[in-house]
């Protein structure tokens, strides 16, 4: 197929910095692209080079055969920017006929353009109120709307759902789905986050610090699921001491995507080189357990279990039961149902020697009904419902004691005491990101221990939010819980391998304060955070600055708990404090200029004669 968009060796140079370098690729025609980076890695620079609104230090470019920048080149483009701006006094009508006639359309063309994209996109009902008006997730469509008057062959979106809530930003998805579905353009779409995205694309571009790290297709990329990576990536982990090695979600059935397969639990031995008990072995043999992921409780439409029961599910009967997550939910007020599912779980467990399972449970219930239960106990269904995943619960765990079952939250919805019961570690929330973590933790830590807490450090950028963390901080949020870390070993640096090896050292020692200690919480406002664990004669003292501030006075972290007559020694410089004074003066808290730090103090109590 004929190349329609063609890079090749291409800089670009702002002063002393390099934003683009040596990029090359290329685009067929018909296809939909993801070019996926962290934030500032080159993305919105290679976005503008391509539109010809900045040019190329070195290398050159051709959109169709013409040369970037060239009016030819901009006349069969689209572009939406991340940041899109508008003459915000007019009407979306105004704007959007004022864009289309710049674009060379005629009044009466662009009139019917901008009608027929306002009704693809839902904004009918808004095309008379002023742009100003709008919410980011409008505006966006009106940034997309405004890329696509003139019918381009092909459409560049520079991070189309950036700063917007979660529903705003699956509208947006959705939305290009069925775009990109009815048109033949040929799309670049840019984010820094795959999963948004892998749905809709054909292939993916990765850039990092301005050059190509990855060019594939979607399916290959999704597929990359395999013996030797997962061997890789325990090996790395191994060495760094870490305990427990999990293999997460993809490893069952068909399941290449979240659309297929939940339910059908059984190994897909071509992803993991051989039966899971080979792939045990050989995780056991590096001294780590070993762990998995299971969503039992669910299934997908397109998945053999709900082809054969379709009737198994939760639904209001006569009523097409409503997807989310491409998930229905199984009914478990059916007999029939319980036992299938233990005897799946229990298959698997039966087959290697899995320690922990990670037991997850990631949409709400909804259109509450039961094909099992007569009509006059329908209200009854959630009670039925919970009544019967304890009776799972309670055969598996009794029947594999050595199993360690992890619950999810559910969006809070369960962590709670009658889940503990069976599963006394609880997955506190898919939200990963640091800063996001120390308002969920210090809300759990209110009512639960810190042991059953399930935390763990995240890749930066956050998938979710976009935000860089350095990983110190990232380390002393996720170590009021658990403990774990989530994300590829392999492709970390040397140093960052190295400090996550000493934080994995520190954190064994120090596991028994925080898993057993008394929680105190030392500071809680907007911008600061700081909570410490008392434990036999063990102190640990955290802190986290969210954002720097200027002409700030000194300030000092008051301690709780401790023994007035007594001294504690700072293990850091040895400096020995009386208790009267660490809970009435505190400690010193440097002034740092720095978002998002922070810091921590481990003492010990010391007898007069020590």
């Amino acid at each position: 197929m004929d190349k329609l968009i063609v890079i090749e060796h291409m800089d670009k140079v702002f002063g002393n910095y390099k934003a683009i370098d040596d990029l090359s690729f290329s685009l067929e025609g018909g296809k939909i692209y993801g070019m996926i980076g962290p934030n500032g890695a080159g993305k919105s620079t290679t976005m503008s080079l391509l539109m010809g609104l900045i040019f190329p230090t070195k290398g050159s470019g051709l959109i169709k055969g013409y040369p970037l920048g060239s009016n030819e080149a901009k006349a069969i483009m689209g572009y939406s920017p991340e940041f899109p701006n508008f003459y915000s006094d007019m009407s979306c009508l105004e704007y959007l006929v004022y864009m289309g006639m710049l674009s060379d359309l005629s009044y009466d063309e662009a009139l019917k353009r901008t009608k027929e994209l306002l009704e693809e996109f839902d904004l009918v009902e808004h095309q008379l109120k002023r742009v100003a008006k709008f919410s980011t997730g409008m505006k966006k469509k009106v940034g997309l709307i405004q890329a696509m008057m003139h019918k381009p062959e092909i459409l560049l979106l520079d991070e189309p759902t950036a700063n917007l809530d979660p529903t705003s930003r699956y509208e947006i998805i959705q939305t290009l789905k069925r775009l990109v579905k009815q048109r033949k353009m040929t799309v670049l779409i840019s984010s820094h986050v795959l999963t948004e995205l892998e749905m809709i694309i054909d292939h993916v571009i990765m850039i990092n610090k301005g050059h190509v790290v990855l060019n594939q297709p979607i399916d290959v990329v999704q597929n990359e699921f395999n013996q030797e990576k997962l061997l890789s990536l325990a090996k790395q982990a191994s060495k760094l001491g870490i305990e427990l090695f999990v293999l997460d979600d993809g490893w069952f059935a068909k399941r290449n995507d979240d659309t297929s397969s939940l339910g059908d639990w059984y190994v897909n031995e071509r992803k993991i080189g051989g039966p899971l008990d080979k792939l045990v072995k050989q995780i056991n043999a590096l001294k780590m357990k070993f762990g998995l992921w299971l969503e039992p409780e669910m299934v997908n439409p397109n998945s053999d279990l709900y082809k054969k029961h379709p009737d198994w599910v939760i639904r209001v009967q006569d009523y097409q039961p409503q997807t989310s997550r491409c998930q229905l939910v199984l009914d478990l007020c059916n007999p029939e149902v319980q036992n299938y599912i233990i005897k799946a779980v229990s298959n698997i467990l039966d087959s290697a020697n899995i320690e922990y399972i990670k037991w997850d449970m990631n949409r709400n219930i909804t259109d509450i009904g039961s094909n099992y239960l007569p009509v006059h106990l329908q209200k009854e269904v959630l009670h039925r419902y919970m009544i019967g995943l304890y009776h799972i619960l309670d055969v598996l765990v009794s029947k594999y004691p050595q199993v360690l079952f992890e619950g999810c939250a559910g969006g809070g919805g369960r962590f709670d005491p009658g889940m503990l019961y069976y599963m006394p570690q609880i997955w506190t929330s898919d939200d990963s990101d640091a800063i996001e973590r120390l308002t969920i933790q210090k809300g759990t830590s209110m009512v639960y221990p810190a042991i059953s807490m399930g935390a763990h450090v995240s890749a930066s950028p956050n998938h979710q939010v976009g935000r860089i963390t350095g990983i110190e901080t990232r380390s002393v949020v996720a170590m009021q819980g658990t403990f774990g870390y989530e994300l590829d070993l392999t492709k970390l640096s040397d140093l960052e391998l190295a400090v996550i090896k000493n934080q994995i050292t520190k954190y064994k020692k120090l596991r028994p304060i925080i898993q057993f200690g008394d929680l105190y919480r030392l500071k809680d406002n907007d911008n600061e955070q700081a909570w410490m664990y008392l434990y036999q004669k063990q102190v640990l003292v955290s802190y986290v600055q969210i954002l720097a501030k200027p002409n700030t006075v000194p300030k000092r972290l008051k301690l709780k708990g401790l023994k007035v007559n007594t001294k504690y020694c700072l293990l850091e410089d040895n400096q020995v404090y009386d208790g009267s004074v660490l809970m009435n003066i505190g400690l010193p808290l440097e002034k740092v200029k720095e978002d998002f730090y922070s810091k921590q103090w481990y003492l010990k109590e010391i007898n007069e004669d020590e």
